[in-house]
């Protein structure tokens, strides 16, 4: 690289000390310093650090993901918001031929993988949540699901997103998309959250859907993940339904 070499520390407090030991080292270097706590006056000189730094040949995604989010909780600290949510943004575009690129294909730069990075696109979504709007955080979430890097957590924060904002069937429809994606055991937690949530909202309104509703969640569901479902489907039966349904189950 011309002479450069970037040398990463993850511990701010200490990261002068080691500056200087690598300057007793090669005292012919000149060494910059780059970090997420640096005072006003040095942000220009951390963010031109930081647009080299993200084009070192990391060894692991999971490092180079680390630099970015860095840079974007440097923009946080000094309040450049609409900054930090386009620092993400620029952190997950894909490159331009993105199509069947695999993130655990090691023979590919990280820099290539990197718009697969599920730690890049929690906190992108994060930060939308709390700063940007709704179009804009769903936006990100489609675009993870898109991408299939979603996990069952991200499905059900997704959904509880939609539910805060009072967007009910989208966030009811999420919870189905989720266990379509998912098998048993990880589709048992969504469909835990998704009943108890269609319950809480409608009780015995919409008692039909609902019966549907527990009906395929236990379809396939295995033995050891009966009980809680079926503790919860009694319950709808008995106190919205008919006892002896509620006997049955």
């Amino acid at each position: 690289r011309d002479g450069q070499i970037y040398f990463v520390h993850n511990r701010i407090h200490d990261i002068h000390a080691v500056a200087a030991r690598l300057n007793g080292i090669v005292p012919e270097a000149r060494i910059d310093i780059g970090h997420g706590q640096m005072a006003e006056g040095d942000l220009e000189s951390a963010r031109r650090i930081f647009e080299k730094a993200v084009t070192v040949p990391f060894r692991r995604v999971d490092d180079l993901a680390e630099v970015w989010c860095e840079w974007a909780e440097m923009e946080l600290r000094h309040s450049n918001y609409d900054g930090a949510i386009r620092v993400m943004a620029r952190s997950v575009a894909p490159p331009k031929n993105a199509k069947g690129i695999q993130y655990h294909d090691e023979t590919l730069a990280p820099q290539t993988r990197l718009f697969k990075s599920l730690k890049l696109w929690s906190f992108y979504v994060d930060l939308e949540e709390s700063l940007g709007d709704v179009e804009s955080t769903k936006r990100v979430y489609e675009k993870m699901l898109e991408l299939k890097i979603a996990n069952a957590q991200i499905m059900i924060n997704y959904a509880a997103f939609l539910e805060a904002n009072e967007y009910f069937e989208e966030a009811f429809k999420v919870y189905e998309r989720g266990v379509e994606l998912f098998t048993y055991p990880v589709a048992f937690e969504i469909w835990n959250v998704y009943l108890s949530k269609f319950i809480k909202r409608y009780g015995g309104s919409k008692l039909e859907r609902a019966r549907d509703l527990f009906e395929q969640a236990l379809d396939k569901c295995p033995a050891r993940f009966c009980k809680p479902l079926m503790l919860m489907y009694g319950k709808l039966e008995e106190e919205h339904g008919l006892a002896k349904r509620a006997m049955k189950i």
